[in-house]
């Protein structure tokens, strides 16, 4: 799905349902060499709001997947992509960097 989607990767919260795997349909999953394979990366950020603003880690990453042969049945952790991440464009977030204090409620 990762090369279907195309673009710059999606922060967890706006990824689509059907891209994540969860809970009993992780748990479902056998893993080793008779089972599913996952592959889990992590990698330095490209810029301080995105971590591949160009799409280029992620085709370095489908390359790396097809060198090892990932079928489509595998799973794939990114953490960006899989952990809710913080909005660094927004303007609290923008304004807590810079020191400022924000007022209760926000």
């Amino acid at each position: 799905q990762l090369a279907e989607r195309g673009g710059k990767l999606q922060r967890r919260q706006a990824m689509p349902r059907e891209a994540l795997v969860m809970g009993e349909e992780l748990r479902s999953h056998t893993f080793g060499k008779a089972g599913t394979r996952l592959f889990a990366v992590s990698h330095a950020w490209l810029s301080v709001e995105h971590p591949d603003p160009s799409g280029a880690r992620r085709e370095e990453l489908l390359f790396q997947l097809a060198y090892l042969l990932a079928e489509d049945s595998a799973l794939l952790f990114l953490d960006f992509c899989s952990l809710y991440q913080v909005d660094k464009t927004h303007l609290d977030f923008k304004r807590l960097k810079m020191g400022e204090r924000l007022r209760p409620g926000h």
